[in-house]
């Protein structure tokens, strides 16, 4: 009776869908990553002008006496002050946010990032990735974030799987036909991303 109904639209199943949320933890721990990144950069740069700098000087000593006094070297000169000076911003610019950077919190993973109300990262909003198979660069720094939080390789291969049905589109109870799992492995496996996971149900 019930295959009947279902048939002729009588009756509709309840449907499970999902999408990735990003806790502020996570958050924090890819912008930390991410600022690092770039300030440990900028630091290398500003090492390498200043090498750069010094180089250069001890080539314009060495040839400011033969065009010493003339227009060219006046020009050379003004336009040396000027880089010299745009160099030592950069280089204070560094050394400024290099220090900021140390007195940041450190990210701590927690057993439970929607749980975690540290102060650093009250600040943060969750953020849910609508699609994670179309996701930008730093959507998909989030889902590895998320993937590595995963103790065992079999869960944080299943969850690189996953993630494409989790755009609100997809329902999960069709996930175990797709990749061939059985019904039951993937159900574990779902209730495993429960904590990453924004779920709804709908006819």
């Amino acid at each position: 009776m019930l295959a009947w109904l279902l048939r002729n639209g009588w009756v509709t199943p309840l449907r499970t869908f999902a999408w990735v949320i990003v806790w502020p933890e996570i958050r924090y721990e890819v912008e930390y990553a991410l600022d690092a990144e770039r300030i440990r950069a900028a630091y290398q740069d500003a090492i390498s002008e200043a090498i750069e700098e010094a180089q250069a000087e001890a080539a314009a000593s060495s040839s400011s006496a033969s065009i010493s006094g003339s227009p060219l070297a006046q020009t050379l000169s003004s336009e040396a002050f000027a880089e010299k000076a745009r160099l030592h911003r950069l280089r204070e610019k560094a050394k400024a946010d290099q220090l900021a950077f140390t007195k940041r919190p450190k990210p701590i993973a927690t057993a439970s990032p929607s749980m975690n109300i540290q102060p650093h990262i009250l600040a943060l909003q969750p953020l849910v990735i609508k699609d994670p198979y179309r996701a930008n660069h730093v959507d998909s720094l989030y889902l590895d974030a998320i993937g590595k939080r995963f103790k065992d390789e079999k869960t944080q291969k299943a969850w690189k799987k996953c993630m494409k049905y989790f755009d609100g589109t997809e329902a999960l109870e069709g996930i175990a036909l797709r990749e061939g799992w059985k019904r039951k492995e993937a159900w574990n496996l779902l209730m495993g991303f429960e904590e990453f996971l924004l779920v709804v149900r709908h006819w």
